[in-house]
């Protein structure tokens, strides 16, 4: 298996630990999405981001995201707990487990495409750019 691929990796949570210790990886990452395409106002960031809130709060800003709450999930934790308490009716993920599981629990989530869910049955609620969502 490759080893470049974590799910394939057996050292992966080793080495994830200690990047999790590595701000300069995290504040160093490049954004995925541009936030101009926000065509609405965020209200959380849910994440299971593992280098602690404050390096995920000041890589947002860095990145030009709206300024909003932050909250942070184990790795194994769901979302659905923070979701409720935020009343949030819409949601947008590229984990294929949490998409379903939102679903499942009435919220509506959309998957953002990504190369390792691609593979997954989206119920045509999957979107390549935040723009769609005006749709």
């Amino acid at each position: 298996f490759p080893s470049h691929d974590r799910y394939f990796d057996p050292l992966f949570p080793e080495r994830y630990k200690e990047l999790c210790q590595d701000k300069e990886f995290w504040l160093n990452l490049k954004p995925l999405i541009d936030p101009k395409e926000l065509s609405f106002e965020p209200v959380v960031y849910i994440t299971a981001r593992q280098c602690g809130v404050e390096i995920t709060k000041e890589w947002l800003k860095n990145n030009g995201w709206p300024q909003v709450e932050v909250e942070v999930v184990g790795l194994k934790e769901s979302k659905i707990d923070i979701a409720k308490k935020y009343q949030l009716d819409l949601f947008v993920d590229d984990k294929y487990d949490t998409f379903f599981e939102f679903n499942q629990a009435g919220i509506y989530c959309l998957l953002m495409d990504r190369s390792h869910n691609r593979q997954q049955k989206d119920h045509n609620r999957r979107i390549k750019s935040l723009k769609e969502i005006n749709k």
